[in-house]
């Protein structure tokens, strides 16, 4: 899967209130996952390989809910290429733009990061190459 020149503008809406920071997958056939919370990213990728984000851009309202985390979400994943992303994270997470979680292989070149370089990055259980080139960060 690839995504050139995506540009995601995350707004608030007018129930996030009273149902936000919940992911709703309904229906489904397993009732433990039709309604549950999760901190909510502007991209989620779940049981993916291969995928690819060039040239895209994400941000956000200046005010935004504290379960707006991370500018981008990936779990069980394989093979994450990532390259001229532009970017910040949400004005909760302030620090941390992306998290990554029991996956293989992930890369970020070329892209223009307004996070501190030391902690744009949250990852646990990721093994593999991690690759981070000509990617400038803005504190």
């Amino acid at each position: 899967i690839s995504f050139d020149g995506l540009e995601l503008l995350l707004k608030n809406g007018t129930l996030q209130k009273i149902y936000g920071g919940n992911f709703d997958l309904r229906p489904t056939a397993f009732t433990e996952l039709n309604l549950f919370s999760h901190d909510i990213p502007a991209i989620f990728m779940k049981n993916v390989a291969g995928v690819s984000i060039i040239n895209s851009k994400i941000t956000y309202e200046e005010k935004m809910e504290d379960f707006f985390k991370f500018g981008i979400w990936a779990e069980d994943f394989q093979d994450i290429n990532i390259n001229g992303l532009t970017a910040a994270p949400p004005p909760s997470t302030k620090e941390t733009l992306i998290h990554l979680e029991n996956g293989k292989d992930f890369s970020i070149i070329n892209s223009m990061i307004t996070a501190p370089e030391k902690s744009f990055l949250e990852k646990k259980n990721v093994s593999g190459e991690i690759f981070l080139k000509n990617n400038i960060f803005i504190e």
